[in-house]
């Protein structure tokens, strides 16, 4: 009998759980954030976690963070599928996952990394490869680039409704909230910079 995914927003334990077995391993140490920030973003607010479970195993999970100015749009900070479980259509599961909740009004910015700035060919072709995935998914690629403490990310978006649907310059705008809410003042002005480009 086939089984359903099953969305849940994960208490702080579950996050530390989820951390410390998976999240730590699942990404590369630049992009990670240490566990005690992301319990300090979860208690201001700022910060939504949530794991994805078919019989009670978990198969994903999403890290959301938002600016304390603007809940209604999201920045997708982490998101990985189980690696137990990978190549068997559960990262399409889950993004239908959440078109079908629509947790935030205006719709989820994600950020990919530029395979441009691969430093050998194998992961030029995995970064491809994730932003194919992203695009099958849903996600449209914008003119927006950000660096963040020296990784270059191209900025995509996932808007639910037509309606509701930002302007490029409305998701730079919400993109910089975010980064000013998840970073000191002195990181932001730094190690952060977010570009708009007419010419991508």
């Amino acid at each position: 009998m086939k089984t359903e995914l099953t969305e849940k927003t994960l208490s702080k334990k579950e996050v530390c759980e989820i951390y410390n077995k998976y999240t730590r391993y699942d990404f590369p140490k630049d992009e990670l954030k240490t566990l005690e920030h992301i319990i300090f973003l979860l208690e201001k607010n700022y910060y939504m976690c949530k794991g994805f479970f078919e019989k009670n195993k978990l198969k994903s999970y999403m890290f959301f963070a938002y600016s304390k100015n603007n809940s209604d749009c999201s920045l997708l900070d982490f998101f990985a599928v189980n690696k137990n479980f990978r190549n068997s259509g559960i990262g399409s599961k889950t993004i239908n996952l959440i078109k079908s909740l629509q947790p935030f009004k205006n719709g989820i910015i994600g950020e990919i990394e530029d395979p441009f700035y691969s430093d050998t060919e194998e992961e030029q072709i995995i970064r491809k490869r994730r932003a194919d995935f992203y695009k099958k998914n849903g996600f449209i690629k914008t003119k927006i680039t950000s660096v963040c403490f020296g990784v270059h990310f191209i900025i995509i978006y996932l808007p639910f409704k037509k309606e509701n649907t930002l302007s490029e310059e409305e998701i730079k705008n919400v993109l910089s909230d975010i980064y000013k809410t998840l970073f000191s003042k002195y990181d932001f002005e730094n190690k952060i910079s977010i570009y708009l480009s007419e010419n991508q």
